[in-house]
């Protein structure tokens, strides 16, 4: 059986649609290009126009013209925003495809009928790009220079420094994920922190995930103590029963069990200072790194009470997990039940214990575990 903790390590991390449409000239601006986005031929018609279909020669023509699909326009905002992020990577030193996506999420933002309609009426890209820069907030300055590169390496540069666990290849990934969904306001903030060690501290706070990949995991002893892990436990488990709502009361001792004892003892128990910013009342549950507590895997069964077991249920099961040698070290029945809860098929899981009689029955409730 694995360890009772691995599915409780990524509790508060974390806590990082261009369309396929045809380039300018393939079809017209925003038409969708069949074949997995290939080229179109060149002889392809304008978007909207009627559809035509080659015939061989020697082809029969008695029949019906076989049908073909042609896909729909695309809404006036995403061919729009297709067609500034195609003429922005071309035409401006700010962007490239790396940060496109950026851009996208940008421009679908801010979209409007002003934007669709003067892109959709431009001549050609620099017109395109003339009604970006009236319309988008910050486009003009962005277009001109990325600041998201600058603020990338000083990010990547921090953890170098900063993460004795991580070597330079790791470093270059964040790299490049940081510039991928890197932001110009995004990047203002990261540049302003001039000290990588309160840069680095901001995101170890935020998800000890990458707390334990910057400095490796920690050694025995490290893990929080008591004054900040049942302060904890009590937040964490009261922002997973309001953001679920019914369905998640009934589990809530158990998830108070089974946190506390993931942030006291586990071997991959969050680091105390990031057990302190979530137990901080800076922290809420409508704040990350709570924000999304509950409703996420692994607890969404528990959240939508598709479970296929009470918590009484799992909890009688555990209560013989408990008696059989090995059994022990899984804490509380409470604490047990959520485990259980977390895994497939745990109503049958459930079903099992609860018929199960003698310690060999038990451990075959447990296989695949």
């Amino acid at each position: 059986m694995r360890s009772r903790w691995v599915v409780f390590g990524g509790l508060v991390a974390g806590l990082g649609l261009v369309a396929c449409a045809a380039p300018d000239g393939w079809g017209g601006p925003g038409t969708r290009v069949g074949g997995l986005c290939d080229p179109v031929d060149g002889g392809a018609a304008d978007a909207g126009s009627d559809a035509k279909v080659s015939q061989d020669a020697g082809a029969d023509v008695t029949g019906p013209p076989p049908e073909v699909w042609v896909a729909p326009p695309l809404p006036p905002c995403d061919a729009a925003c297709d067609r500034v992020v195609r003429c922005a990577v071309d035409g401006c030193e700010g962007f490239s495809w790396v940060n496109a996506g950026a851009l996208t999420e940008q421009c679908l933002d801010t979209c409007g009928a002003g934007l669709s309609a003067e892109v959709e009426a431009a001549a050609d890209c620099g017109a395109v790009l003339d009604a970006a820069r009236t319309r988008m907030s910050g486009f003009e300055a962005a277009c001109e220079r990325d600041p998201c590169l600058e603020a990338c390496e000083h990010f990547a540069g921090c953890i170098t420094q900063e993460c004795e666990a991580v070597g330079a290849d790791f470093a270059v990934q964040m790299k490049l994920g940081c510039h991928q969904g890197c932001t110009p306001a995004q990047a203002e903030q990261i540049l302003a922190v001039t000290s990588c060690e309160t840069l680095v501290g901001y995101v170890e706070a935020d998800s000890p995930d990458f707390a334990q990949q910057c400095h490796g995991p920690p050694p025995s002893g490290t893990c929080a103590g008591p004054e900040l892990c049942e302060p904890y436990a009590d937040k964490v488990a009261a922002c997973m029963v309001d953001h679920c709502g019914d369905p998640m009361a009934p589990w809530e001792d158990g998830l108070r069990a089974a946190l506390r004892s993931y942030c006291l003892e586990a071997a991959d128990c969050p680091p105390p200072a990031a057990v302190a910013y979530v137990v901080s009342e800076a922290v809420t549950c409508d704040t990350a790194p709570l924000d999304e507590v509950g409703p996420a895997p692994p607890f969404t069964a528990m959240c939508e009470g598709t479970v296929g077991a009470t918590a009484a249920e799992l909890e009688a099961g555990c209560a013989k997990i408990l008696a059989c040698p090995g059994g022990e070290g899984l804490g509380s029945a409470e604490a047990c039940s959520v485990l259980l809860a977390m895994q497939p098929g745990a109503g049958t899981r459930a079903a099992c214990l609860l018929e199960a009689e003698g310690c060999p029955a038990v451990y075959a409730c447990l296989e695949g575990l």
